[in-house]
């Protein structure tokens, strides 16, 4: 299964990690933490859960594996890059593409699942948080009902999605 996934860094990713490094270079570990949830959830999340996210900030803070830590993990996380012939020999593969995540674009997911055989690809109304918007299901198994959904071909030919909230 893939979540908000690519096959090649978007524009809107790179800059994304781009400004969380330089919280991490020039404001601190703090900034740094208090910001990622504006990377991770959608904006009416956040302001639902403010106090959640205050109480478990200082346990982010306690674990926080350093500056250096975090730099490798980001860039080796801005560096996947999987080949086209190596997602064409997957198997069955559940790749979900949520049009309200702010750090990975939902087109980036589709042409992720591009070279993936067997694709379908239904549109769910709801959040990405948690991943519960999937407009794209790609298997190669013949249950076709993990999610009821209108189909649709890409990002741009499926109705916009409108949340509550």
């Amino acid at each position: 299964m893939v979540i908000n996934g690519w096959r090649t860094l978007s524009p809107h990713t790179r800059r994304c990690f781009e400004a969380r490094l330089a919280l991490l270079r020039h404001a601190g570990n703090e900034p740094f933490l208090r910001a990622q949830p504006l990377f991770l959830y959608p904006p009416d999340w956040i302001a639902a859960n403010d106090a959640l996210l205050e109480a478990e900030l200082a346990h982010h803070i306690a674990g926080f594996p350093g500056a250096e830590t975090m730099e490798k993990r980001i860039a080796a996380v801005a560096a996947y890059a999987p080949a086209a012939e190596r997602l064409a020999r997957l198997g069955e593969t559940l790749v979900i593409a949520t049009r309200d995540d702010f750090l990975v674009p939902c087109a980036a997911s589709l042409d992720l699942a591009g070279p993936i055989p067997g694709p379908t690809s239904p549109r769910s109304d709801g959040a990405a948080m948690p991943a519960t918007s999937p407009i794209l299901r790609v298997s190669t198994a013949s249950s076709s009902s993990f999610w009821r959904a209108s189909p649709c071909k890409s990002a741009s030919s499926c109705p916009s999605t409108t949340t509550a909230g």
